[in-house]
């Protein structure tokens, strides 16, 4: 019933028989960017699918919808808690199915929006010729470009997570930093 009615609409979509098979496809290049699971489904259950693809997959979002025909409040919770975007109990209402699934397009588009502009941006911050760190409130570097490290004298992947205040030679620049961070975080 579900796949006439995404046929109709004019969605490309892949059946899987079981978890297993639904988690191979989510795992190939090209996967779906939405997945519309089954809590019960041969081997892994619709909320273990989602678990492992949040965890497998941090920076490549899937949007997961669960079908199933458990309904009470401890259920719902229990299927978002596992990671789910979204929540539908059968019988599935093939309008509500659609207004669920349009909203899953909006997000996913913004994702990919975010996404591109995060490239765009970090392209921009690796090809400038002077150093830029990103730091938190705390100093923690979470961003160094290329130059940052070429003059630091670090490979990108040992600033990341270190301390800005490690690379500075005085204690009266750590205390203007320390003051810059603090006036920083004032401001709303």
């Amino acid at each position: 019933i579900l796949s006439a009615q995404l046929r109709k609409w004019g969605y490309d979509f892949v059946l899987a028989s079981s978890g297993e098979e639904a988690l191979k496809h989510m795992l190939m290049p090209g996967h779906p960017r939405l997945a519309i699971l089954d809590w019960v489904m041969p081997g892994l259950t619709g909320p273990e699918v989602v678990k492992f693809i949040r965890k497998k997959m941090k920076n490549d979002y899937v949007y997961c919808i669960l079908v199933t025909s458990l309904g009470s409040k401890e259920d719902i919770v229990e299927g978002l808690q596992s990671g789910a975007d979204d929540y539908i109990t059968k019988p599935v209402h093939g309008g509500e199915l659609r207004v669920r699934l349009r909203a899953a397009e909006r997000l996913l588009k913004a994702w990919e929006a975010i996404a591109r502009s995060e490239a765009q941006t970090r392209a921009i911050l690796d090809s400038a010729g002077d150093a830029v760190l990103v730091v938190d409130r705390t100093g923690g570097i979470g961003y160094a470009n290329p130059r940052s490290s070429l003059l630091l004298g670090k490979p990108e992947q040992e600033l990341i997570g270190a301390s800005l205040y490690d690379f500075l030679p005085t204690n009266e620049e750590k205390t203007s930093v320390t003051n810059m961070l603090r006036n920083l975080e004032a401001q709303p």
